[in-house]
Formats: C-alpha cells, structure tokens, sequence
C-alpha cells in the first residue's frame, strides 16, 4: 500500500485550503506545518497554502464538500465553527460538517453557545 501513496504524491502538489485571508493567524498556522507537513507523506509532495477566505471558512467549506478534490489532494483547515454554522446558518451551509474526515486541531477551543 505504501507505495500506491508514495507514487501517488510523488512529484505531485498538495493544496492546504485555508478557509481565511492570507494575513491572520490560520496563514500563520499553514505556513507553519508546510515545513513539516509534506516530510510525513509518502512521496515528498510539494505543500501550499491555498487561502479562501469568506463567510468565517463558510466559503472553503462549501467548496471542498462540493468541488474540491476527493483524491487526498488538497485538504482544508477551517475553524470548529464550521459545525457550528450548519445550525446557525443553514440557508448559506452547503455541506454536512459530519461527513467531513478531521485530521488535527492545531488549537483547542470550546465553543458555547449561549441564549
């Protein structure tokens, strides 16, 4: 199996969709793991940040669950509020949050909702 990985990402680009703008703290943490995030892939990809910011990461979102590859090409670092939205905003929400496959956190939070 490892080699199937290994040539699949050999010389190949591998895309980090930041649901963000390039200058805030989710830039600071793709930038970040782009020095250690392809040594631990089969194949030794090229990484990038791809930044697409809108709607708090409603914009990426959407897009991975809709159009983005679904061959391990590209992976999407958005915040929890992702989850969250899918309750509060439904009509904009194009994307079902469970179906999502989660890697990491590179922060903890605990998000509450108050009334």
């Amino acid at each position: 199996m490892a080699d199937k990985v290994e040539d699949f990402y050999n010389g190949k680009q591998l895309r980090i969709v930041v649901g963000y703008g390039p200058g805030g703290g989710y830039a600071v943490y793709c930038r970040q793991i782009l020095k250690y995030f392809a040594k631990n892939i089969p194949g030794n990809p090229t990484v990038v940040c791809q930044f697409m910011p809108g709607g708090g990461g409603l914009k990426a979102a959407n897009y991975m669950y809709n159009a983005g590859p679904r061959d391990g090409a590209a992976v999407m670092m958005i915040s929890d509020y992702v989850a969250v939205a899918q309750l509060l905003r439904p009509k904009k929400v194009k994307y079902d949050a469970r179906e999502f496959k989660w890697i990491d956190v590179m922060v903890p939070t605990n998000p509450v909702i108050l009334a």
